[in-house]
């Protein structure tokens, strides 16, 4: 058998000037066909080991990616706790800890010896100088309450740029005080300083701060809107990308005819990663319809993003997702004309416009 395949043969080498044969004995066919079979192993080794490498150190870089934003979002968020424990804990201690009879006791003194400087006659009434009508008490209180409104006004102006109603905003808008309370500090992974005794802060007068300014339903809505800010959509979902369509009215690019358009088209580089716009949970992640490949992502408060015709998938259902964490990567899965991310936002069931947010989001990051 191997005399038929391996049988003596020559190799003519034909040039201008002359001919020349060489004899290819059985033993240099062999020779030469385990050579080449060899080569073709060696190079389908190496090639099935770099991309096999290729792809564990693609996973390892992730992998990578995801712990420092895991350690940039505690660091950021621990930066933040602290900043703002600080500064209430500095605004309570101050209302709180102020010893205010202290203060008038020591003016009734100073007023005493300022009215016997001051007498004149040695049998007329002694004539106190007025008191400084400033109270130092509420001048803290009113310091505390200006900055808290500063700030409140400054985001509702950021979530107005969102299309988004201020009112949706509004501690009214959520039942009332107790009802705030309730939905800001429920659940786990919170904290803060205790302000139940707040109400319990007297003027000299007798009224106390509830009486006189809404001290502690303005910050009560100020650490409302800082958690509402966390859980907004407010960065691209891609670094590198092109916007294809945009949200509203368009000529569907299937069946040519106009129609409403309920997100944002970002169409970039084949395969390119995509990011969670906000912090939140994976609600959805599988295959869904004209979506294709699908991820929905519950952000709280009411606010959900989604993200679909992805090519893969890189979350499951369940998962704690942080902001700027990959989740999977652009494709033309479901009912697509070409490789892009459809993007949206909801709020309260409700489509508002993606660039609007990415647009507020310039003046918050």
């Amino acid at each position: 058998m191997a005399g038929k395949f391996f049988a003596k043969k020559r190799v003519l080498i034909i040039s201008d000037d002359e001919i020349k044969s060489y004899p290819l004995t059985p033993k240099s066919q062999i020779f030469v066909l385990f050579a080449f079979v060899s080569f073709i192993s060696w190079v389908s080794f190496s090639s099935g080991k770099y991309f096999t490498f290729k792809e564990v150190i693609t996973q390892k870089e992730e992998e990578v990616h995801q712990a420092n934003l895991i350690n940039l979002d505690l660091q950021t968020k621990i930066d933040s706790l602290q900043s703002n424990l600080v500064k209430l804990n500095q605004y309570f201690d101050t209302v709180k800890d102020f010893d205010y009879n202290k203060q008038d006791q020591s003016k009734k003194k100073k007023d005493k010896e300022i009215s016997y400087r001051v007498i004149t006659d040695p049998f007329a009434k002694p004539k106190l100088l007025k008191r400084p009508s400033t109270d130092l008490k509420q001048q803290v209180v009113d310091d505390i309450n200006s900055n808290a409104s500063l700030r409140i006004q400054e985001m509702k102006k950021i979530i107005a740029l969102t299309g988004l109603s201020v009112s949706d905003v509004d501690v009214e808008a959520l039942g009332g005080q107790s009802e705030l309370v309730n939905h800001v500090f429920s659940g786990k992974n919170q904290g803060g300083p205790d302000t139940s005794n707040l109400s319990n802060i007297s003027f000299a007068s007798g009224e106390n701060i509830d009486d006189t300014i809404r001290f502690s339903e303005n910050i009560e809505q100020l650490i409302y809107l800082e958690n509402m800010f966390n859980s907004m959509p407010f960065i691209v979902p891609m670094k590198r990308y092109y916007i294809s369509s945009r949200y509203g009215r368009r000529i569907d690019p299937i069946t040519k005819r106009r129609a409403n358009h309920y997100g944002t088209d970002f169409a970039g580089p084949i395969g390119a990663r995509i990011y969670a716009t906000a912090p939140g949970v994976v609600k959805f992640a599988g295959r869904k319809g004209n979506y294709g490949k699908f991820i929905e992502i519950d952000h709280g408060f009411d606010v959900v993003t989604r993200y679909g015709h992805l090519s893969r998938i890189s979350v499951k259902k369940g998962d704690k997702i942080l902001r700027d964490q990959i989740i999977g990567n652009q494709g033309n899965s479901g009912r697509s004309s070409g490789p892009h991310l459809h993007y949206e936002v909801r709020v309260n069931g409700k489509n508002y416009n993606p660039e609007k947010f990415i647009k507020a989001g310039k003046h918050v990051f």
